[in-house]
């Protein structure tokens, strides 16, 4: 079994960091392996990047609003832009909520349970 430093992903990691305006192709060739490998190993290393947060412009007179309320800005901000970081917490539970709807209806289906209306 091959160590975590000697294993093409970590090597062709490496590559990417020393040569970082390298096509695929040719990372594929200092490393000497598939082009496919280079790929998905850059894939994966774009995944666990963390996303910028997303920029809110407002116009001066909504800023002078926020400040005539007593509101931070960036609080006015994000209300006006209905900003909520749960958003895509609570898109991912909706997402599961059809998932396992989806999976008792199969069961179900096959058992004979449900009712035939």
């Amino acid at each position: 079994m091959t160590s975590p430093s000697n294993s093409i992903s970590a090597k062709i990691r490496d590559a990417i960091a020393k040569h970082p305006d390298y096509k695929p192709k040719k990372l594929a060739e200092v490393v000497g392996c598939n082009v496919n490998m280079v790929y998905q190993t850059k894939y994966l290393l774009n995944k666990n990047v963390p996303k910028k947060p997303r920029k809110i412009r407002i116009s001066t007179t909504e800023a002078k609003l926020a400040k005539r309320l007593k509101v931070p800005v960036t609080e006015y901000a994000k209300n006006l832009a209905g900003f909520d970081p749960r958003s895509d917490i609570i898109a991912d539970l909706r997402h599961q909520i059809v998932g396992f709807r989806a999976v008792i209806s199969y069961l179900e289906n096959q058992l004979g349970l449900k009712n035939s209306q």
